[in-house]
């Protein structure tokens, strides 16, 4: 299964790109923290900050297809998702 992954603003710096497709092995429950987990694989200048994610230990908001993921990590992802990671914004 192939999903999208985009990264905004400093994590695309980080990730040296402004997002990456993914292969996921595919099985009929593939949800959201396998494809961090393979993020993680592809991407090991991102794992400090998927680790994060996984631990709850991270305000980066997650968007699947534009909308909150309805169950958090368990969410369900299918061939053509895409998933966005975006660090919070301040301003004033």
């Amino acid at each position: 299964m192939r999903v999208k992954v985009r990264f905004l603003l400093w994590l695309a710096e980080k990730a040296g790109k402004d997002g990456v497709e993914l292969d996921i092995k595919d099985t009929s429950e593939t949800a959201l923290h396998s494809v961090l987990l393979e993020l993680a694989r592809s991407k090991p200048q991102l794992s400090r900050v998927v680790e994060d994610i996984l631990l709850g230990r991270s305000d980066v908001i997650i968007l699947v297809n534009l909308k909150t993921p309805s169950r958090g990590l368990e969410t369900p992802i299918r061939e053509g998702d895409e998933i966005a990671l975006m660090p919070p914004v301040s301003g004033g």
